[in-house]
């Protein structure tokens, strides 16, 4: 497989496919994301010796097929793959190493065990479920009831959610990006667990608020919303492409109280003299939260780049911290299931910045929720 993320393959692939119809792409990309969720284990019942990768591919696939009893074209079946023992080679490799089972790295599946004992291999198992299609509701255009009745009127099977005040769980995934409602900035796509981050941080009009890690802005626009576009919201991020997709997506919402800044490094917001009521700490993360949407990432992820993320959340914590008001909150939460990036690092901000108390946590874990993996942490400044 080309390397990179996996959104990225399939949107070239269907720019190269454009006769695809809807449906057609949705079922390649359901398999796509089902095959790199079980990456490893269909690797492990192959001998890929002397095979070109073009062959490799193609081997990968048809074994992915008969796994799965997905009925393919003559053509483009594999004479060599004997189906029978290849299933019982799975079975075998599964029995023997669990992290071939759950298709992790093996230094992945030790750290995580590590952090998380036996709990580790029941979120792996969660993280190897499809995710769910979640929509937040914009509620300065449209109530949810309202929009749940505009989606149903096009046959959308879809319902409010219990978790979040203004959430929609479709009953399947669909292309929504097509809707009316999507173009009148109705809602936008976002898992029920990053929903939960801005209703903890809890920002109200007329305040001043920093997205201090704003990244393409899901998050920021939520913060818009609760304060209904009234007071000062600052989106920063140090990846300036990031800025400019949520300058479009904004507009669609009809937000305009966001000031967006692109910052050259991860202090140059927290260096200058501004003091905010809230701030959203969405701090850079391994992202296994994240693996039923990304499954690719626990590939792409490097064991050496770990200490460093470490480092990073760590400093943004303790530079950023330092522009809450008192009497101000934040929020530190990350996409990741593992306590060194969460509990761990507010336990440590907090033994060593007694300004700030911890008013409660929360540890969504996939195997609890039908949202991804989240942490989040909310910080009263007291002095």
């Amino acid at each position: 497989m080309e390397p990179g993320f996996a959104d990225k393959i399939l949107q070239r692939l269907f720019a190269e496919k454009k006769g695809l119809k809807d449906g057609d792409r949705w079922s390649v990309s359901e398999m796509f994301y089902d095959f790199l969720r079980n990456k490893r284990l269909l690797e492990s019942g192959l001998d890929f010796t002397g095979y070109k990768p073009i062959e490799k591919a193609y081997m990968l696939s048809s074994a992915y097929f008969a796994w799965r009893g997905v009925n393919v074209p003559k053509r483009l079946e594999l004479p060599r793959l004997n189906i029978e023992a290849f299933i019982k080679r799975l079975e075998v490799n599964a029995a023997a190493n669990p992290a071939v089972a759950l298709s992790v790295p093996d230094w992945l599946f030790t750290l995580g065990k590590a952090e998380l004992g036996d709990g580790w291999i029941t979120e792996l198992e969660a993280l190897s479920q499809p995710p769910k299609q979640v929509l937040r509701v914009n509620t300065m255009k449209i109530t949810v009831s309202e929009l749940v009745n505009r989606l149903e009127l096009q046959g959308f099977e879809c319902s409010q959610a219990s978790e979040v005040n203004n959430g929609i769980v479709m009953g399947r995934k669909v292309n929504l990006f097509t809707t009316p409602e999507f173009h009148e900035g109705l809602f936008e796509v976002q898992d029920i667990s990053s929903q939960r981050v801005a209703e903890m941080l809890a920002p109200k009009p007329g305040m001043t608020v920093l997205d201090a890690c704003a990244g393409n802005g899901g998050k920021t626009l939520h913060i818009a919303n609760l304060m209904e576009n009234k007071g000062r919201l600052i989106a920063a991020d140090t990846m300036k492409w990031k800025l400019e997709t949520l300058k479009f997506r904004a507009k669609r919402a009809g937000v305009f109280n966001i000031e967006i800044r692109h910052a050259v490094n991860a202090n140059a917001i927290a260096s200058s003299n501004l003091m905010v009521d809230k701030l959203l700490l969405d701090v850079p993360c391994s992202g296994t939260g994240v693996w039923r949407r990304n499954p690719e990432a626990r590939w792409l992820m490097q064991e050496s780049a770990l200490d460093k993320l470490h480092r990073q959340q760590h400093e943004i914590l303790f530079s950023y911290s330092a522009m809450v008001k008192t009497g101000g909150q934040m929020v530190y939460s990350t996409c990741s299931i593992l306590p060194s990036e969460n509990h761990n690092q507010v336990a440590a901000f907090l033994n060593e910045n007694k300004s700030f108390k911890l008013e409660k946590e929360l540890q969504l874990l996939p195997s609890q929720t039908i949202g991804d993996g989240f942490f989040m942490a909310l910080l009263t400044r007291v002095e």
